[in-house]
């Protein structure tokens, strides 16, 4: 009976542990992807250019290797007709999906403030941070998986 209460009540901690783990990596998923919460008032689209499409290696202090960060750097004009430039990590999916150097992309930018722009302006998680939101939901699984064990075994084992 002693030993079943220390090892729920280990459960317990571990799944408390996990659950701050995974709500520290939730949040370095939302800073980001601020981006995009930041374009989501008063967007703008137009047209814009690609200027470079390139594939680098993106290293995370979290991961034991590196992560492909596909990169796109494009051209566009503002509404007051100066032209600006970006850059932006995007998916792979999105990445192949897009014409080559000199093509033509919708670039979506926020009214009040041109400099802040995005050829994808979806909620997405490129390179590292698709990693950093997959080890935050396995943390937060493993969390309730040892949250729910702990506590049966702290009521005997009952239903």
């Amino acid at each position: 009976m002693v030993k079943r209460h220390w090892v729920a009540l280990f459960a317990l901690f571990m799944a408390v542990a996990l659950a701050a783990i995974a709500s520290g990596l939730l949040y370095s998923v939302y800073r980001r992807s601020r981006l995009t919460l930041e374009i989501s008032r008063q967007a703008v689209v137009t047209q814009g250019v690609i200027t470079e499409k390139l594939i680098q290696r993106q290293s995370d202090h979290l991961l034991p290797f590196d992560v492909p960060a596909f990169v796109v750097r494009y051209a566009y004009p503002t509404p007051l007709g100066q032209m600006r430039t970006g850059e932006q990590i995007v998916t792979r999916r999105f990445f192949e999906r897009l014409g080559g150097v000199g093509a033509l992309v919708p670039v979506t930018m926020r009214e009040d403030n041109p400099a802040v722009s995005a050829v994808d302006s979806r909620l997405t998680f490129p390179g590292s941070t698709g990693w950093r939101m997959g080890i935050a939901l396995v943390a937060l699984f493993a969390a309730s998986a040892l949250g729910g064990g702990g506590a049966r075994l702290l009521r005997g084992g009952k239903r």
